[in-house]
Order: structure tokens, then C-alpha cells, then sequence
């Protein structure tokens, strides 16, 4: 399956402790990246290279997030390490 693209892994980290602590999530026409960087120079780096390689695309929008307070369901503390979990129930009325 994992040969065939049907699956992938994924593995969770403290991003503090991977030294990219600044995600950024770009798009919102037809392509949503998930980025995690160093600086938000490096976003403004990633973007100019970007348009460089790929001049038909169109950058339409941009969210930085410079501390995440949950993630994947999992509340986080200052330092982006898991303190407590709060079940994700699709199926809930909201």
C-alpha cells in the first residue's frame, strides 16, 4: 500500500525541538501547503522560489501561525510538547 501511494506515514513532533518552529499554510484555490520553517524569511525565500520554478502559479493567499495552542487533537504547551487530548468526533453536531 505504501508503494502503490494508497498510504503514508506520519510522525508527530515537538516542533520547537526540530528547530522549524513557524508553519505556514499558503492557498486556497487549488493547492493548500502545510510548511514548517525556520523564519518568515524563509517564507518569502519558499514563495520567490516558487514563482521562479512555476511562473503559471498564483499565490492567492497566506497564513502564518507563529504558536500552535492544539494540534492533531492534542492540546499543546509553550514549548509545542502535548498536555492533554480532546477527541476529534467528526460526527459531532457542532
Amino acid at each position: 500500500m505504501i508503494g502503490g501511494g494508497l498510504l503514508s506515514l506520519r510522525c508527530e513532533v515537538a516542533q520547537p525541538s526540530t528547530g522549524w518552529p513557524v508553519a505556514a499554510t499558503t492557498g486556497a484555490d487549488n493547492l493548500v501547503m502545510t510548511l514548517w520553517l525556520r523564519s518568515l524569511g524563509d517564507v518569502q525565500r519558499l514563495e520567490a522560489e516558487l514563482a521562479g520554478k512555476l511562473p503559471a502559479l498564483t499565490l492567492t493567499d497566506r497564513a502564518v501561525t507563529l504558536h500552535a495552542a492544539r494540534q492533531m487533537g492534542c492540546l499543546l504547551d509553550d514549548t509545542g510538547r502535548i498536555t492533554d487530548v480532546v477527541p476529534i468526533d467528526p460526527w459531532a453536531s457542532s
